[in-house]
């Protein structure tokens, strides 16, 4: 039974940092975009909302009950 959940634990974690990771990627596409067709203050502005919001999910995602 400690083997299965182990295996099962291992199992969560990974697809949790699949998630954590495409999360991210997704994010700083957007900004990429964001900064190729805009000014540069307007760029900033945008890309730390966007940060700010990776942030919060991540913290959502990963935080203890």
């Amino acid at each position: 039974m400690l083997i299965k959940t182990d295996y099962f634990q291992y199992f969560c974690a990974t697809i949790m940092e699949n998630i954590l990771v495409g999360i991210i990627k997704f994010f700083a596409h957007i900004i990429e975009d964001v900064a190729a067709h805009s000014n540069l203050k307007k760029a900033i502005i945008y890309s730390f909302a966007i940060l700010s919001i990776c942030i919060l999910i991540l913290y959502y995602l990963t935080k203890d009950n």
